[in-house]
């Protein structure tokens, strides 16, 4: 059975930040972009984000530039320059996951050290800035920038070795099963997050 509530020997917090700290979806993502036709909007999920080109970005293969540059000739003319959009701008307007925020400043208010571990590309830098709360994260580790995604255990040692923590001492935050899995084998505590905050807090405060 797993555990209901945080190990009293965890210091860090480790979050993902797709689903954890921001909204990822696509299908929201392609709605206000303005496409409402049912067939361009099923052309612009599978061609785009469920694309074997989009994992690319996060491992660093590609970027958005040389992505765009592969996937746009696959669409149809009056396409090309929403796909182009949602490439390198899918994430604009930031949508924040309610109570993450609120959240993390409670746990910081409670002694807990915060960082980011994210599966993302090499623009995540530049977006992470507008964030609710990114300015509370202590570091952060992004797949594209080392070329190690997760659920590979490199990139949880990574995390570990670069800020010098102990993994025994962290609980990991992900939506993804395999990603939490992958943390529970590189030492860590792991939490799959049901897109809920109030369950998360329930979990670190009881």
């Amino acid at each position: 059975m797993e555990p209901t509530n945080i190990s009293q020997t965890v210091k860090n917090l480790v979050l993902d930040m797709g689903n954890v700290m921001i909204v990822y979806d696509p299908a929201l993502f392609i709605r206000r972009a303005g496409i409402m036709d049912v067939e361009d909007s099923k052309m612009l999920l599978e061609r785009v984000f469920r694309s074997s080109e989009w994992p690319m970005m996060d491992s660093g293969e590609l970027t958005e530039d040389t992505m765009a540059a592969l996937v746009l000739p696959r669409l149809p003319e009056h396409l090309r320059q929403v796909a182009d959009d949602l490439i390198h701008r899918w994430w604009d307007p930031i949508v924040p996951m309610p109570g993450m925020e609120e959240l993390v400043k409670r746990c910081k208010a409670a002694g807990y050290h915060v960082y980011l571990l994210s599966n993302a590309s090499v623009l995540q830098p530049m977006y992470w800035q507008m964030v609710p709360g990114h300015e509370l994260f202590e570091g952060t580790v992004i797949s594209a920038l080392i070329k190690t995604m997760k659920p590979d255990k490199g990139i949880y040692l990574h995390l570990c070795e670069k800020y010098s923590l102990k993994p025994e001492e962290c609980l990991f935050v992900d939506d993804v099963q395999a990603n939490v899995e992958g943390a529970v084998a590189a030492g860590m505590e792991g939490f799959l997050f049901p897109k809920d905050t109030a369950a998360l807090e329930k979990y670190i405060f009881g």
